[in-house]
Parts: structure tokens; C-alpha cells; sequence
């Protein structure tokens, strides 16, 4: 794999704690206003430019990614950010609640991501794919990295903890995420960094895959209006964070489904029953600690529900959240696409049985279930087979923040 060095526009270091930002699904609309308002250093002010406009506005968002472009040539004129001098890599260490992850972060070129060897397990939405490489082409700059995952590799291990040894860049805490940073030039030790690489084979899409498809589609984009591109060119590379799989820490999605009327959720235990599943009281609310397991509120009481297992080697049918989908949802809740229908909500894992169930009940309306977060191994068989899985079907946590590291395309 060729992960390369590249020159990072960065947070000055007296600053960086208040303007990276968690990245933009961890927010709703009116939150991310909320928090340009209280800190107008955030970065969430370039990467979500609707936040420079009054919350009720209807922005043209032409004029909005303009509006980014010029904030961030502003910050960068007046010591805001900083960019290196040299093409340099990063390590990348975020710690939260007792966790802790290491990536490194580089470039890839355009066309890993279109021969195999970067691999995506979740299909994209067009209209958010036009949005996010129209903000790429105004602003000029890639302004996070996409997430990625790696097999474990003893050489990658050994050339990052010579790295971890020296002095750091940054050390600072935001959102809760303890964040390290290192810098390391592309000579030295940045070399090593590089060979190690070169002998990952194969690197999967953990999070951002709108963020890679849109970065993919500029570059292919300005070689079609400039054949003379050269192969160099900024734009030909992706700005990615490696993180080795063995370090990642996954959580599911829950689902909530609302308009269900009195009878169908009177009716839902037997339902699922007749669907294959195992039903079986639950004392209170149930996070399920074993694949196969699932927890299901009627909006009255908690079950504790299995599925039947899976048969053949579809790596698709075989995930849990594929098992709720095809037998539960969507026949018996006639959710029947669960990427649009507006009744299904989807809820993180880093929120508890028992917030979900309070959702539940202030609908008034709604069943509610709880699910095993998907095993990497799983992501990756299903990467590996070239197929997607049903939306939502991980939550990554803790993300690599936006804003921290910069590349300009």
C-alpha cells in the first residue's frame, strides 16, 4: 500500500483544542449551530457553512462554500492555521473512556480506491456525494481524513511506537477525546512509516465513505477537464487515517420504528416469533452480549429475542442487523427501505437500552430494538466479497476529528 506524506495545513498549537471538530454525523443541524455560536473558532464553521448563515435561512450553498473558502484563507493569512513546510506523515493517538486507538495518517492515491485495494462496505447517497465534493472543490482542501482500517501488522506496530517515543506535536483534549499528535517528516523515520505500509495489502472503509466517493470524484472530475493533469497532482491522492483493526472499538445501531398502532404491537411477539426468532421475557432492558441476540420493546415490556442461524456463506445474510432487516422490519414492521422510510430511526450504541426505551415511549407509537455491534471481521468478509451491507450497520467510535488535519487539493 502506498501511504504517503503530504504538507498538512493544521491548527496552530495554541489553538487546536478549540477549533478540530468531532465529525459532522456526530451532529444534528440545530447542535452544530449551537456550537459555531459558542465557539466561532470551531471548524464545524468550514465544514458545515450553513452555521455562518442565521439558523432559518435558506443558503445558497454555492455561496456558502465561497464563504468557507475565504474563512479558511483567512485563518490561515492570520496564524489561525498553520502549514507545514515539508510533506510529513502523522500519528494520531485518541483515547476515550479507558480506549485507545493509533492511526497514522497519509495519503493514498485515487486509484486504490477504485482498483480494490481500498474496500467499502456501505453504499453512498448521490445527493450528499454532490454536496461534499462541491465543499472539496471550493475550498480547495480535503478537511479530514476518511477512517480506515487495516489488518494488525507487527511492522506498522514497531514503526509507530519508535514514532510515540519522541516529543509530540499536540496533546489536548476535546469532546471528551483525549487527542495525541506526532509529526514525522517524510526522511527517517517517516520512510519507515512508509515501507511498513507497503506491506498492508488491503485497507477498508471505516467511516467517511461519502467523504472518500467525493474526494475520488473531483480527482476524476479535473481529469476530465485537464487530460494534462499530471499523475502528482494533489487532487490524485486521498488524505486517509489508518487505524489497525485490532484497536477499533465498534458499537451497534439500534432501531426504532414508529406508526405502529395498538394492535401491532400487541401482535409483535408472536410476529417475530412466527419470522423464526426466540422470544423470551426480559427483566428490564436488554443489551445483547452475544451474536444472534437481540432486544426487542413492544412499548410495554422488553423481550429477549435469537435468531435462527444463518445458513449458506453469504457474508451479508449473515450479519445481525441483516436478520432484523429481512425478517422482522420489513416484513412484519413494513419498513421495506430501510436507507429512506422516515418512520425508521436509527440510534447509536453510545446511547443505553434504556434511553432508547424512553424514545420509545415518548412516541407513544413506536417498537424499539437493540443489537450486537458487527465484528471488524465481519466488515471485512463483506468487503472483501465486493458486497454492502444494510445501512447503519457499525458505529465507530471515537472518530478522527475534522479540522485537525487539513490537505490542500
Amino acid at each position: 500500500m502506498e501511504l504517503t506524506p503530504f504538507r498538512c495545513l493544521r491548527p496552530a498549537p495554541r489553538l487546536v483544542g478549540r477549533q478540530v471538530s468531532a465529525p459532522l454525523d456526530v451532529f444534528d443541524r440545530d447542535r452544530a449551530f449551537e456550537l459555531v455560536a459558542d465557539n466561532p473558532l470551531s471548524f464545524l464553521a468550514i465544514d458545515w457553512p450553513d452555521t455562518l448563515y442565521p439558523l432559518e435561512a435558506q443558503v445558497d450553498l454555492t455561496e456558502a462554500y465561497a464563504k468557507a473558502r475565504d474563512l479558511l484563507e483567512w485563518r490561515r493569512e492570520r496564524g489561525v492555521l498553520v502549514e507545514d513546510d515539508e510533506p510529513s506523515l502523522y500519528v494520531y493517538t485518541m483515547e476515550e473512556g479507558g480506549h485507545r486507538q493509533t492511526a497514522v495518517v497519509g495519503c493514498l492515491p485515487v486509484e486504490s480506491f477504485l482498483d480494490g485495494t481500498v474496500r467499502r462496505h456501505e453504499s453512498t447517497l448521490e445527493e450528499k456525494e454532490d454536496a461534499r465534493a462541491a465543499h472539496i472543490d471550493a475550498l480547495g482542501a480535503q478537511t479530514g481524513p476518511v477512517f480506515l482500517t487495516f489488518g494488525d501488522s507487527d511492522d506498522v506496530a514497531r514503526a509507530v511506537a519508535d514514532v510515540q517515543a519522541g516529543e509530540p506535536l499536540y496533546r489536548f483534549e476535546a469532546d471528551g477525546v483525549a487527542q495525541t499528535v506526532w509529526r514525522v517528516p517524510a526522511d527517517g523515520r517517516g520512510r519507515a512509516l512508509t515501507e511498513a505500509f507497503s506491506g498492508v495489502g488491503a485497507a477498508y472503509v471505516a467511516d467517511g465513505h461519502h467523504r472518500a466517493a467525493s474526494a475520488v470524484r473531483v480527482a476524476l472530475a479535473r481529469r476530465a477537464a485537464d487530460p494534462s493533469l499530471p499523475a502528482d497532482a494533489p487532487c490524485n491522492r486521498v488524505l486517509v487515517a489508518m487505524f489497525p483493526a485490532g484497536q477499533l472499538k465498534v458499537l451497534p445501531y439500534h432501531r426504532m420504528v414508529t406508526g405502529v398502532d395498538e394492535a401491532g404491537r400487541e401482535g409483535l411477539v408472536a410476529a417475530v416469533e412466527a419470522a423464526g426468532f426466540s422470544a423470551a421475557p426480559a427483566d428490564g432492558p436488554v443489551a445483547p452480549a452475544e451474536k444472534g441476540a437481540f432486544g426487542m420493546f413492544d412499548g410495554a415490556h422488553w423481550w429477549l429475542l435469537r435468531a435462527p442461524a444463518s445458513k449458506g456463506d453469504d457474508p451479508v445474510a449473515a450479519l445481525d442487523v441483516s436478520a432484523l432487516q429481512e425478517r422482522v422490519l420489513g416484513p412484519v414492521l413494513s419498513v421495506a427501505d430501510p436507507r429512506r422510510d422516515p418512520r425508521l430511526t436509527y440510534v447509536a450504541g453510545t446511547v443505553g437500552p434504556e434511553a432508547l426505551e424512553a424514545a420509545a415511549r415518548e412516541a407513544g407509537d413506536a417498537v424499539a430494538f437493540t443489537v450486537c455491534p458487527t465484528a471488524i471481521d465481519e466488515l471485512m468478509a463483506v468487503a472483501d466479497a465486493g458486497e454492502l451491507m444494510p445501512p447503519k450497520s457499525t458505529w465507530f467510535t471515537p472518530k478522527p476529528f475534522c479540522g485537525l488535519f487539513v490537505r490542500r487539493v
